[in-house]
């Protein structure tokens, strides 16, 4: 497996981390329980700025590379990209109905849990597609050149969450998700 397919794996399985600790928040918040909104509010921040900036653009070079050397193949993936500015929309809705909550009020359109569901439904179909569809299809038919030019593109994108350096503004979250982990073992 190529360092760039290790990382994209890697990310959803991080990715899926994250969404499980925003449904935990999400459900005490639906109960009318006290949730942690500092944590949900993290988790929101990471997914407008990592996935956009990092972790998509990774997904949309092996793309690339599997266009340019099987354009049949890549055809079956459908739009990726248009996928990508999907669930962009998606997360960026739910991030201003969780500002709203954070304010003390609920969102402006539709309930705050409806708008939580539609994000972690979105972000969960997305990443099954490309587990099962995408990221088998790109192992299968790029070759090892193909994978190199995808890995020098991509060296400088970094995890600011589940990286080797955490960022100050996710510490807090990074703490509470190990000690989740810790738990469920």
């Amino acid at each position: 497996m190529s360092a760039v397919m290790e990382i994209l794996n890697q990310d959803h399985r991080n990715l899926e981390r994250l969404l499980i600790a925003l449904e935990r928040q999400v459900v005490h918040l639906e109960r009318g329980e006290e949730a942690d909104l500092d944590i949900i509010n993290a988790i929101v921040e990471y997914c407008l700025t990592y996935p956009d900036l990092c972790h998509h653009p990774k997904e949309d070079l092996v793309l690339r590379q599997l266009q340019i050397r099987k354009p049949e193949v890549a055809e079956t993936v459908g739009n990726l990209e248009a996928e990508h500015r999907k669930l962009a929309e998606t997360t960026r809705h739910f991030a201003a109905a969780v500002h709203q909550v954070i304010r003390g009020g609920q969102p402006a359109s539709g309930g705050f849990g409806e708008s939580a569901r539609a994000f972690l439904d979105g972000y969960r179909y997305h990443m099954e597609m490309e587990d099962t569809a995408f990221f088998p299809l790109a192992e299968r038919h790029l070759t090892a050149e193909d994978w190199d030019v995808v890995d020098r593109e991509v060296e400088q994108m970094v995890d600011p969450l589940f990286g080797g350096r955490v960022e100050e503004r996710y510490k807090v979250l990074r703490n509470e998700i190990m000690l989740w982990d810790e738990l469920a073992t």
